[in-house]
């Protein structure tokens, strides 16, 4: 678990302050100093328990830009242009297959705009296909030309028929490819797949732990923060900068996954930029919406069916109180689902809270209840059931660098070995008279990749 350590020196610890005393240190920051092997498993449990970026930071989705900004460039979504399946998107005229341009649907994220506005046929003379129609008839035929546009195809009928006895209207076509001569070689054929380019901002957030000298000495001076050793360091562990930084996470986290992105319109005429999306709302527009809770096993199959359609064999179910006992309800039901309890889990997120479920197909869900789509709010709750989240790597350009990375990710803003991320910032060094003040501060921007991959559960 690749987790990005606060940018904390070591020698900033090891240097005494003014009047003898030692800098006060978060358990965090303790563990980042004295046991970097147990981060991912420290940061996750005690800084950010059950909250979607101690997800993401367990399962090392992060990476850091030295940006203002981000934008990427996703790999195109593997293309089955062997295929055109859909409704209405292919008619006949005798001999004549015509595609539908208007099938294409607006894209609302494709801000550079190279988002398809028609649809064509790329294959050569010579291809054969299969084409079905609605009853489920079905014809071989052999492409014989092609309009220069693209968008029709003439072909000859090439199975025991003599004449076409599919519909004319809302038929699929299958290329089956050629059947080539001895020493012949296929056509060449041109395809330019569609990789639109996405961006987003950075939120900038922050906490800070205020001390009176004064009154600490009242209230039995720096004793009253007993020294402790930790990897040979002498060090004044603090609680009330671990409440500051737990905070600062829960902050971060319903700022992360819910925050919107004021519209341009209004952003202009205020004079302030327009902000950052959130998770959420970067997977609204592209994600499968499913009616209703996950109640029977059949449900967690259709959705299962559905992931290993898009080639995703793992993912990440978080739900609302009432969907995860459901779920639970189905495990209890079906106990052949689970996963072995006395194997060790502690790589694949079981230590966070997540229970496994590993279905006929060979889909593993892993899903836990969380706080996240409710925050305790009746009201939030009504919005979604639960969320699905694949697991795995996209590959992704991301300002200029090509990378591999989760469906999710936390960016940070900085330098590779200098993030900010709970950056600390701290007058014990100075002449403050008596008022120290340690300050966290927080960059970073959600990234989403393959939006079209996640799953929702919306309330029916």
């Amino acid at each position: 678990m690749a987790v990005v350590v606060p940018a904390i020196s070591l020698q900033y610890f090891q240097q005494p302050l003014p009047k003898g005393r030692r800098a006060l240190v978060s358990s965090m920051e303790i563990s980042c100093l004295t046991a970097p092997k147990d981060l991912g498993m420290v940061e996750a449990e005690g800084i950010a328990t059950e909250t979607y970026m101690g997800f993401l930071m367990a399962n090392g989705n992060e990476t850091t830009v030295a940006a203002e900004q981000i934008s990427w460039v996703e790999k195109p979504i593997e293309s089955h242009v062997n295929q055109i399946i859909g409704t209405n998107l292919v008619t006949r005229t005798g001999n004549d297959f015509a595609i539908n341009a208007a099938a294409i649907q607006a894209d609302p994220r494709d801000i550079d705009s190279c988002r398809p506005d028609d649809a064509r046929f790329f294959v050569g003379v010579g291809q054969r296909f299969l084409a079905v129609d609605n009853t489920g008839e079905r014809n071989i035929g052999k492409v014989t030309a092609i309009s220069t546009d693209g968008k029709t195809i003439t072909a000859v009928i090439r199975d025991e028929n003599v004449a076409w006895t599919i519909g004319t209207t809302n038929l699929d076509i299958i290329f089956l490819g050629y059947n080539l001569d001895h020493c012949e070689c296929p056509p060449c054929i041109g395809w330019k797949n569609y990789a639109p380019t996405y961006e987003n901002s950075f939120i900038s957030d922050g906490v800070c732990a205020d001390y009176c000298e004064e009154t600490m000495v009242a209230e039995g001076g720096w004793e009253a923060f007993p020294e402790r050793s930790f990897g040979g360091l002498n060090l004044y562990p603090d609680e009330n900068l671990d409440q500051k930084m737990k905070l600062a996470a829960a902050q971060m986290d319903a700022a992360m996954f819910w925050e919107r992105r004021t519209p341009k319109a209004v952003a202009d005429a205020a004079g302030e930029p327009q902000g950052t999306k959130g998770v959420m709302q970067q997977i609204e527009a592209g994600a499968t919406k499913v009616e209703g809770e996950i109640e029977t096993l059949a449900d967690l199959v259709k959705i299962s069916q559905y992931l290993k359609k898009k080639k995703i064999t793992q993912a990440f179910l978080d739900a609302t109180p009432s969907q995860f006992a459901k779920l639970m309800g189905i495990l209890q039901g079906n106990s052949n689902l689970a996963y072995d309890p006395f194997v060790n889990h502690q790589n694949d997120l079981m230590y966070l809270g997540y229970k496994g479920v590993k279905l006929y197909n060979g889909v593993t869900l892993l899903f836990r209840e969380w706080e996240g789509l409710t925050y305790g709010s009746e009201k939030l709750g009504k919005a979604y059931n639960f969320i699905i989240t694949p697991s795995g790597k996209v590959t992704v350009t991301l300002n200029g660098q090509k990378k591999q990375m989760g469906y999710v990710n936390i960016v940070w803003f900085g330098k590779e070995n200098d993030p900010y991320k709970f950056k600390r910032y701290s007058n014990e060094m100075e002449l403050n008279c008596g008022n120290i003040e340690i300050k966290y501060k927080n960059k970073y921007s959600p990234l989403v990749l393959r939006a079209d991959a996640f799953i929702l559960g919306v309330v029916a």
